[in-house]
């Protein structure tokens, strides 16, 4: 039982441990396909973006430290506003051709990497600037201000009776309008009650 609970621990590891950073490289690779765009740079950018307005430290750890508990379903919610707005300014900057142009001589690949070099640096700088920004005004980090200004509200919001059937009401909603309900509200479901298990599993040491 030990040697099994070990091997689901390093499944664990490689899963739910770093679910953001799984689900922001997915939104920010998608997001760039649908608009024709890079999604590989997109992708490592929002990435970049999310881990940009991390907080570095924790506990005794000093700075350079990153806590798992930020990159599990708890981050969601961060990862994904973060993965959003750090994929549209790339885009946005990418289709205004700002971009340092290749010789037509020079590979494919090679010529993507470099056009997305100055979109996706002005993109990492915002959100490094703004999480500066945050920390030096007094808060904790962008991270911290978006769980408890959103997404912390949310959550005390979606453990009652009446959030439920709200949910169960606009899934049915969609799909009066031909919409599919589930995956529509799958999204959104997953960033308030993946957070909430999380903490349950932690309490309760669930594997």
């Amino acid at each position: 039982m030990g040697d099994l609970s070990g091997i689901n621990g390093n499944i664990w590891w490689g899963t739910f441990a770093i679910m953001t950073l799984l689900v922001v490289f997915s939104i920010g690779y998608n997001l760039a396909k649908s608009y024709d765009s890079d999604g590989l740079a997109a992708g490592l950018i929002s990435i970049g973006a999310f881990i940009a307005v991390t907080p570095q430290a924790h506990g005794e750890a000093g700075w350079g430290y990153i806590h798992w508990g930020y990159l599990n379903a708890t981050g969601l919610f961060t990862g994904i506003i973060i993965a959003l707005i750090a994929t549209e300014i790339f885009v946005k900057l990418m289709k205004k051709n700002l971009v340092i142009k290749m010789p037509e001589n020079v590979p494919p690949a090679v010529g993507r990497a470099f056009a997305a070099v100055i979109p996706g640096v002005i993109a990492l700088y915002v959100f490094g600037i703004l999480g500066y920004l945050i920390t030096k005004l007094g808060g904790n980090s962008l991270y911290d201000l978006i769980f408890n200004l959103i997404q912390k509200p949310l959550q005390g919001f979606s453990q009652g009776v009446g959030s439920a059937m709200a949910a169960v009401i606009l899934i049915n909603l969609f799909w009066f309008f031909g919409l599919h309900g589930g995956n529509i509200m799958d999204p959104i479901m997953n960033a308030l009650y993946l957070p909430v298990l999380e903490a349950l599993r932690r309490k309760y040491s669930i594997t």
